[in-house]
């Protein structure tokens, strides 16, 4: 499977090694980009609202060689209509809806 939910202490997380678009209930993403370059598409509003997050964390490494695509999918990433490249092995941040944009907090 290309997304796999993993329970652990009361906490679930979506494992992804593939293009996806994000639903409403993946707000913690590892993202697995051993077998390549993979985009994640965030969730379209109204289904998120102001104050919602999403917590992105390396789920397998090589994100240096291999890095994943946050795509705004349609809506702005801290102001602007871009993508972001999560390109740093062994790292995470979250991303939180204001009401108009998303932003990045590391």
């Amino acid at each position: 499977a290309n997304t796999i939910t993993l329970t652990s202490g009361g906490t679930t997380y979506s494992v992804i090694s593939a293009n996806t678009t994000l639903n409403a209930s993946q707000l913690n993403c590892l993202v697995d980009t051993t077998n390549g370059k993979i985009t994640l598409k965030l969730p379209v509003p109204p289904t998120v609202f102001p104050g919602y997050s999403i917590i992105f964390a390396d789920g397998g490494g090589n994100k240096d060689t291999n890095p994943a695509i946050i795509d705004g999918n349609g809506y702005p990433i801290n102001g602007i209509q871009d993508q972001l490249q999560f390109n740093v092995t062994g790292s995470f941040f979250s991303m939180i809806y204001n009401g108009s944009t998303w932003r990045v907090v590391v």
